[in-house]
């Protein structure tokens, strides 16, 4: 658990528990969440340093994971807040 490292986000069935990879990305995610109105889901960084926005496709695949990091995010302007979990 660090700052800058690597996230696999994953799916998890709440019914089986059973994990699905969704895909990986260049930075530390430490929360995400799905956006059912708009199909998109939304991330923070390590520290929630960084906020991050990834749109998904019909078939439910994120279409820009492929995305630097750096052209993804939008940057926390508070940096004395920290969000550690996330709620839709």
């Amino acid at each position: 658990y660090r700052p800058n490292s690597r996230s696999i986000i994953y799916r998890i069935d709440p019914v089986t528990m059973k994990a699905t990879e969704v895909f990986r990305f260049a930075d530390h995610i430490g929360a995400i969440v799905h956006n059912t109105d708009d199909n998109t889901l939304h991330g923070v960084s390590w520290g929630s340093r960084r906020f991050y926005r990834w749109t998904l496709g019909s078939d439910g695949r994120v279409t820009n994971a492929h995305v630097p990091p750096e052209v993804l995010s939008t940057a926390n302007t508070s940096h004395y807040l920290d969000y550690q979990d996330c709620k839709y």
